[in-house]
């Protein structure tokens, strides 16, 4: 009913959407294809003209389908209502000839019409988890859907009903800043101590004789979470990387010792220049800076960590850029432009 109230489009949608259930196609996420949904006929030849009726005796006879036939996960009749409209939503949206980036999927609005249905049916808060808030927020569908949540959290409801509540988890700190300037509640977290991030990374993927190695990965990275983990993975690469070359190289090895010994016998002189000049080759092979003796995985891979972390270096770069182009800064650089 809620949905409906909000889109009078979802009546024919879902309409649609049980007769393609009913020719054995399927509903994802609750029947695989092939499926025979028994009594779909009579549902809908009882129900055509009342959409929420019709969802509500289609969705219970989904869930109880055979657990062995059913995609549901838990197989309830909320579950399989929720993926009605969500494919009603879908057949919406490929019935409708205009199509906007800047809107949410009319899927996405069936969904979230219900669920403010539901916390008002229910008179109780429903929250609404978002992880990696700021990758959602780079597509413009993405950040229609952060403004329809938004919008949908910060309405106002009745005494005593319930409504939905939005909790998202970013790395953006700008976005964490302008929503505690709106009001919202924001719980940071504190970067890791120096024993609880070294309990992580060894010796699990750092050896714990290497001292060095963790005082350069503590010294660049400090104890951010979610650099830290990076790093683990790095270290993780850098240590196969290693173990491959190190094969490659002595399968080389023994296949220059093998055509050695196929060449024919020189004199003593010969072979003591042969080997001089295959050690020459192998030294100019190499830049300076490489013949080094690098002594473990760390050092590897500090040596190209502002390449290895590229992705995060410009996550900051583009905070920073962010920050210095906030109104409330304008000021600022206008008047260092015009000078002291």
């Amino acid at each position: 009913v809620a949905v409906l109230a909000r889109h009078p489009e979802a009546a024919g949608a879902i309409v649609a959407s049980v007769e393609v259930i009913g020719g054995r196609a399927g509903l994802p996420g609750a029947l695989p294809s092939g499926t025979e949904l028994a009594g779909w006929r009579e549902l809908l030849a009882k129900h055509r003209a009342e959409a929420p009726k019709l969802a509500a005796a289609v969705a219970a006879a989904v869930a109880a389908v055979p657990a062995r036939q059913s995609l549901l996960r838990p197989p309830t009749p909320l579950h399989a209502a929720l993926a009605l409209l969500r494919d009603a939503g879908v057949r919406a949206d490929a019935a409708s000839a205009a199509k906007q980036e800047s809107t949410i999927p009319r899927s996405t609005a069936f969904l979230l019409a219900a669920a403010e249905g539901l916390a008002a049916g229910m008179r109780r808060d429903l929250v609404v988890v978002l992880l990696r808030g700021e990758v959602l927020a780079r597509r413009p569908q993405g950040a229609a859907l952060l403004r329809a949540l938004e919008q949908a959290a910060g309405a106002e409801v009745a005494a005593g009903l319930g409504c939905l509540r939005l909790l998202v988890q970013s790395r953006d700190g700008i976005a964490a800043a302008r929503a505690h300037d709106l009001g919202a509640m924001v719980l940071t977290t504190d970067e890791w101590s120096e024993e609880m991030a070294r309990a992580v990374i060894q010796p699990r993927f750092l050896g714990a004789e290497d001292q060095h190695g963790w005082q350069g990965i503590w010294a660049s990275v400090g104890g951010h979470a979610a650099h830290l983990r990076r790093i683990a993975e790095l270290l993780h690469t850098e240590s196969v990387a290693i173990a491959r070359e190190g094969a490659d190289a002595d399968r080389e090895k023994k296949k220059m010792e093998r055509n050695r010994q196929l060449r024919p016998k020189r004199s003593p002189d010969a072979e003591e220049f042969g080997k001089i000049a295959e050690q020459q080759h192998d030294e100019d092979s190499y830049r300076f800076d490489a013949r080094l003796e690098v002594s473990g995985v760390a050092e590897r891979l500090l040596r190209r960590l502002p390449e290895a972390m590229e992705e995060e270096m410009g996550e900051l770069e583009s905070q920073a850029a962010a920050f210095a182009r906030h109104p409330c800064l304008r000021e600022l650089a206008d008047g260092g432009a015009m000078g002291p």
